[in-house]
């Protein structure tokens, strides 16, 4: 039993389709589906009802009755077997049997029968496998066809028999309430319809307008993409250039020096030591721009390993730093208290972000110290770098991070620098599995603390 059910199912699912089966066609799509599903229940229904019909209609000699049936039946099968006609030709057909059998119902068996039931829903098949126009015409036709059965009712040859038979004033009120009834439903159903229309053609032209829009953004990404890559071929193309002309003019700068040892007084000092450090000042921001480039397209691949960062890290850094603080009159201390000082991590980003901190410290510090923190905290290593400088105000510190982006007051363009530094800093970070957070006060200093959470168990 199960069996045959499957094949009946499978039957009714492969049938259903339409001849082009493409919902994105919107209306058309779905009128041609719901019409073959129709013919399809008509088609077996038929055959449950037209053997019983037929038998009962020759037993008690009702030829018209079984001629009726037989025409009807054969013109569904003619349908059921003939998917390759018109949706169009198709529905009509079924319109023009079903009212011809509603008639025929209403004249043979009085107004008691199905006949009214056939003619009521057929402005509604019209409307739903059709359009307004057909369904408007039935409503019309099934108004000319109620006045008729009534006049031949009651002025030319009763249709009900006597018993069943109403008064014309009583034939008037049904009519009445029919026709409302049928015009009620069926326009309701259309506005439905034509909702439908609507909104699956506007689904067409939105799913239409995203494709377009979608291959757009494609196009793009591909562009930028392009342009990311070029864009680092360039920066790395012009840091060579830049590089080599600027170390060749510091190397003469330097022989230069040399030369007028002898005769050097302040102010050719100062000369030397601008040049000096506006060399090192473009190769700084070449190096931020180019190492940017190269996070941004991720083409930068971090090479980790065991680092102390005690030793491998701040004893180089320290050395150097001190130097820039002691020109300025600060103090550079570092406070080991950390058990334990070692990372995995890749060394040339943690020079970069630990550089990058002591430097700005330095820069933005008028007077008073810059002092380097390492503890442990739990499982964590931190290390904070604590500046007396200008401090960092409420409203900038949630925007501290943004690339080439420098506070107005503070953070402003009478320091040197492109707003590069904090956002490599921050993506450095991310690359080592470092937290970084910033507590600042405006002219009470900052506190810029890097915390590791994942240390290696080993003495620093």
């Amino acid at each position: 039993m199960k069996k045959y059910l499957s094949l009946i199912k499978n039957h009714y699912k492969n049938y259903s389709i339409p001849s082009a089966n493409n919902p994105e066609q919107g209306l058309p799509f779905w009128r041609e589906k719901v019409l073959l599903k129709v013919i399809y229940i008509l088609f077996f229904s038929a055959i449950i009802a037209y053997i019983p019909s037929f038998i009962l209609a020759i037993i008690n000699e009702l030829w018209s009755i079984a001629v009726v049936d037989t025409f009807v039946y054969l013109i569904v099968f003619f349908l059921y077997l003939r998917k390759d006609l018109s949706v169009r030709f198709r529905a009509f057909t079924i319109l023009t049997i079903s009212y011809i059998l509603g008639i025929f119902l209403v004249i043979v068996v009085g107004p008691f029968g199905a006949g009214y039931l056939w003619i009521f829903v057929l402005p509604l098949l019209a409307g739903t496998l059709i359009e307004k126009n057909s369904a408007t015409y039935l409503l019309i036709i099934n108004f000319i066809t109620l006045i008729l059965l009534g006049f031949i009712q009651y002025f030319v040859h009763p249709i009900a028999v006597e018993e069943f038979a109403f008064s014309i004033s009583s034939w008037i009120v049904i009519s009445a309430n029919f026709i409302f009834l049928n015009i009620i439903i069926t326009f309701s159903i259309i506005v439905i319809i034509r909702g439908l229309e609507d909104t699956l053609a506007n689904e067409k032209i939105i799913s239409a307008s995203l494709e377009k829009h979608t291959e757009e953004i494609i196009a793009a990404k591909e562009e930028a993409e392009n342009a990311n890559k070029l864009k680092t071929e360039f920066l790395a193309q012009m840091s060579h250039e830049i590089r080599t002309p600027i170390n060749t003019i510091l190397s003469f700068s330097s022989l230069v020096k040399s030369e007028f040892q002898k005769e050097a007084n302040e102010e050719l000092d100062e000369y030397f030591i601008s040049m000096s450090n506006a060399g090192k000042r473009i190769i700084r921001t070449i190096d931020l721009i180019l190492n940017m480039s190269e996070l941004q397209t991720e083409s930068f691949k971090p090479i980790k390993r065991s680092i102390n960062l005690c030793s491998d890290i701040f004893g180089n850094l320290l050395n150097e730093y001190k130097i820039l603080a002691h020109e300025k009159g600060l103090k550079l201390d570092l406070t080991n208290n950390a058990k334990y000082c070692t990372v995995n991590a890749d060394e040339y980003t943690m020079n970069q972000i630990f550089a990058n901190l002591i430097d700005n410290a330095i820069k933005y510090t008028e007077k008073g110290e810059v002092n380097i923190r390492i503890y442990n905290e739990d499982n964590f290593l931190i290390i904070c770098v604590a500046d007396t400088g200008i401090g960092i105000s409420p409203e900038y510190l949630e925007r501290l991070f943004t690339p080439f982006l420098q506070e107005d007051n503070g953070y402003s363009r009478k320091f040197e620098g492109n707003g590069l530094g904090l956002s490599l800093v921050k993506k450095y970070c991310e690359l080592n599995d470092a937290e970084i957070k910033i507590e600042s006060q405006k002219g009470s200093g900052t506190e810029v603390f890097v915390i590791f959470d994942s240390i290696i168990l080993s003495h620093s």
